[in-house]
């Protein structure tokens, strides 16, 4: 779920882009990028204050890759 959509602000496409970034980060890694957690807030926190999540330690993953993950997830585009 997208910051947008958790602190329930306007949200349109570039949320749906985040979260397919989100997805394609899972796939690769087989891990969620975010700890989990049951309170919302703590994972708003964690998206909005930590930097966006990248691909750049995992091995194997291309440069195109990578650059593709980080240009999703963006918080500002």
């Amino acid at each position: 779920m997208s910051p947008e959509r958790l602190d329930s602000s306007q949200y349109s496409f570039p949320s749906d882009i985040w979260g397919l970034g989100i997805i394609i980060y899972e796939m690769v890694t087989g891990k969620n990028p975010y700890p989990p957690t049951d309170k919302p807030i703590i994972l708003y926190e964690q998206m909005m204050q930590e930097d966006a999540p990248d691909l750049d330690k995992v091995p194997g993953v291309s440069a195109s890759l990578k650059d593709f993950i980080k240009g999703m997830l963006q918080k500002d585009p």
